[in-house]
C-alpha cells in the first residue's frame, strides 16, 4: 500500500496538482508539479535520526534520567550531501521533462525535526547569526559560509522545508537569490501557496532585517 508522503498530503491539501515521476536505471526526481502556467520538478528527502545516536541517548536516559542533546544549527556535511545529490537528480530529470524551475523538498523528522530543518538551511544558505553595537537584535546573515544554493545556483531554484507541529506541519519556501531563474519564481502561484512562509533574502536585506555577505563571483 502506498504511504502518502509529505510533499503528497500537502499538495493535495493545497489542491495543486502533482504527478509522481517514474523511476529508471538513471536517478530522477521524484515529482512534477504543475500550478498555473509553471511546472516544478522536485526532489523530496527526509532527514532520519541517527540510530546510533538514538541509542546514545536511550541508554543515557535509562541510567541517569536525562539526557543532554546538543545540534549546531551550522552547515553540516550530510546535509550538504543531501542537497548535492537532490542537485543531480534534478538535473538529470531536466533533460526529460519540460519544466520551469527545480526545487528541492526536504522533511525534518523525529525529536529534532526543527532543528535538523535549521541546520538545512543554514547550510543552503550559508547562514550564520550576527550582531554588533548598531544592531538591537541578532539577524542572519547570508552567503557568510559555504553555501549549497551558490554550488548549485544553476542547478536548484529553491527549497521547500517542513518539519511537524502538533497540529500539523510547518512548511518553508526557501527561495535562492542566485538562481537565474529567482524573479520568476518568486511570481509564481505556487510562491504564494506559502503566504508569509518565504524565506527571501534579497527582501530581507532590502527591509534592513538581513546582510547579504557580498563577493565578486555573485
Amino acid at each position: 500500500m502506498h504511504i502518502p508522503s509529505t510533499l503528497e498530503v500537502l499538495l493535495r491539501h493545497w489542491n495543486v496538482p502533482h504527478e509522481p515521476l517514474p523511476t529508471g536505471a538513471q536517478e530522477q526526481s521524484d515529482y512534477l508539479v504543475s500550478l498555473g502556467r509553471s511546472r516544478f520538478l522536485i526532489e523530496e528527502k527526509t532527514k532520519l535520526d541517527d540510530a546510533d545516536e538514538e541509542a546514545k541517548r536511550a541508554r543515557r536516559l535509562e541510567i541517569d534520567g536525562r539526557a543532554l542533546v546538543v545540534k549546531p544549527l551550522v552547515r553540516r556535511n550530510r546535509l550538504s550531501a543531501i542537497t548535492s545529490k537532490a542537485a543531480s537528480q534534478l538535473e538529470s530529470s531536466g533533460t526529460r521533462y519540460d519544466h520551469d524551475f527545480r526545487l528541492v523538498w526536504f522533511n525534518g523528522t523525529g525529536p529534532y525535526a526543527k532543528a535538523h530543518v535549521m541546520q538545512f538551511n543554514a547550510g543552503l544558505y550559508g547562514k550564520v547569526g550576527v550582531t554588533g553595537l548598531h544592531l538591537p537584535v541578532r539577524v542572519p546573515c547570508y552567503f557568510f559560509g559555504h553555501s549549497d544554493f551558490f554550488n548549485h545556483a544553476a542547478r536548484i531554484d529553491g527549497a521547500v522545508t517542513v518539519y511537524p507541529v502538533e497540529n500539523g506541519v510547518v512548511p518553508m519556501l526557501c527561495l535562492n537569490p542566485l538562481s537565474p531563474r529567482f524573479h520568476s519564481i518568486r511570481r509564481t502561484k505556487f510562491a504564494r501557496k506559502f503566504g508569509r512562509n518565504v524565506e527571501d533574502p534579497l527582501l530581507e536585506e532590502r527591509e534592513k532585517r538581513a546582510f547579504i555577505l557580498s563577493s565578486d563571483t555573485y
